[in-house]
């Protein structure tokens, strides 16, 4: 269901139609580039539950299956708020864009000093010449309806925690975004490396 607010606008009197997702997004970038913020230890393997709990009806409602993996561990320093907001613009994505009758896998690990979420759907996937304009603002593909800016502001959020948004992709076979995000230390960890290791972890 498509949520909008109808603003009776002057001068002119006229409708407007505003988009309350792309209204949350835009707020939630807002948020995370002023003070209004607060980090602090995130256990990403919870976040990722309730994120999940918060879609099961919508994807249920067209026959999709949500399945979690989730290890026990992974713990970043970030606002728990804004990277809700990153996952929740990913999954629904994914929630649009995946065929009835099929499964999105919600995946979370570590690696060498880097904890990460990774979304996989068994959709159209993203064609050849849109992957490198996919975290564009207002870019649209043709399997990408929407405002063109969840993926964007997905990917400013993830960057603002000093990590990285990635995708992987098959035309026909679906894809996978990949949250990356400095893990907080622990004892017995690898040292973290610059950036975050290569490939789909949830492959």
């Amino acid at each position: 269901m498509v949520l909008a607010l109808v603003v009776l606008a002057a001068p002119g009197m006229r409708w407007l139609f505003v988009d309350v997702q792309l209204l949350d997004d835009l707020l939630a970038s807002a948020r995370r580039r002023s003070t209004a913020f607060a980090d602090a230890d995130v256990d990403l393997a919870g976040l990722a539950e309730a994120v999940v709990g918060e879609h099961a009806a919508v994807a249920a409602g067209r026959s999709l299956w949500i399945e979690l993996r989730a290890a026990v561990g992974p713990v970043v320093f970030a606002d728990r708020a804004a990277l809700e907001r990153a996952l929740a613009n990913l999954l629904g994505n994914a929630i649009r864009l995946a065929p009835t009758h099929s499964t999105i896998t919600v995946a979370i690990g570590s690696r060498l000093g880097w904890a990460w979420v990774a979304v996989t759907d068994q959709g159209p996937g993203i064609a050849e010449e849109d992957r490198s304009r996919v975290f564009d603002r207002f870019h649209r593909g043709a399997e990408s309806p929407g405002s063109g800016l969840g993926l964007a502001i997905a990917r400013q959020i993830v960057e603002s925690h000093d990590g990285r948004l990635v995708l992987a992709a098959v035309r026909g076979r679906g894809s996978t975004f990949v949250i990356w995000l400095p893990e907080r230390a622990v004892a017995g960890a690898p040292e973290r490396r610059t950036e975050p290791p290569a490939g789909d972890p949830s492959a």
